[in-house]
């Protein structure tokens, strides 16, 4: 990623989206973040997520929009975020409007902001 181009692309070494890309707590990121397969973030990101499966783990630190076939928020989010299936683990601090299909959220969970069904595709 150089200056000029803020936005990051993560890529697994096959094409088959089963394949995870992982993020650790030490990589922290100002810009966009956009991955075709599954992503698991651990670190700190100001900017936008796009991947088809997205998991915060518990060490995330995310101020942006988020968009996700399957969104797993574990540790903090604070904006926007649209997803055809979204889990809410107890770890979590999310202070979002959320627009989902399926809606899991685990006791212990601290959410704030709106949350409604979406219709249509997520």
């Amino acid at each position: 990623m150089t200056e000029r181009d803020s936005t990051a692309t993560a890529q697994s070494t096959t094409a088959d989206s089963t394949r995870t890309c992982r993020l650790s707590e030490d990589v922290v990121i100002e810009g966009n973040l956009s991955s075709t397969g599954n992503l698991d973030f651990a670190g700190t990101i100001t900017g936008d997520i796009s991947a088809n499966r997205l998991t915060l783990l518990p060490t995330a630190r995310v101020k942006g929009n988020i968009r996700a076939q399957h969104l797993t928020i574990a540790g903090q989010f604070t904006g926007s975020a649209t997803a055809s299936a979204l889990d809410i683990a107890s770890t979590a601090h999310v202070e979002a409007d959320l627009a989902y299909k399926t809606l899991s959220i685990e006791a212990g969970a601290q959410c704030q902001g709106k949350m409604h069904k979406a219709a249509g595709d997520t």
